[in-house]
């Protein structure tokens, strides 16, 4: 094979790949942006949840306190009235 067939064939495969290549990369480049920024958002969110659960936490063990004390409350309303 001669130097001009095989730039005959090498410069069409060139000419063709090099912008596939290229958008391949371009894409890839951002796919990899896209997934830094749903990793950080996921991180957000678990933040988000785990503030929330304290809180719900919280609330449940007000409310289990004042029921506590509502039924300290009844028992001596009933201790009174007999």
């Amino acid at each position: 094979m001669t130097v001009e067939t095989l730039l005959g064939i090498a410069v069409p495969f060139t000419v063709i790949l090099g912008p596939l290549f290229a958008t391949l990369y371009g894409i890839g480049s951002r796919l990899a942006k896209i997934e830094q920024r749903l990793e950080s958002d996921n991180k957000r969110v678990d933040e988000i949840l785990i503030k929330h659960d304290r809180h719900i936490h919280e609330i449940r063990n007000s409310l289990h306190q004042i029921s506590l004390q509502l039924a300290v409350m009844e028992e001596h309303k009933k201790e009174n009235e007999s």
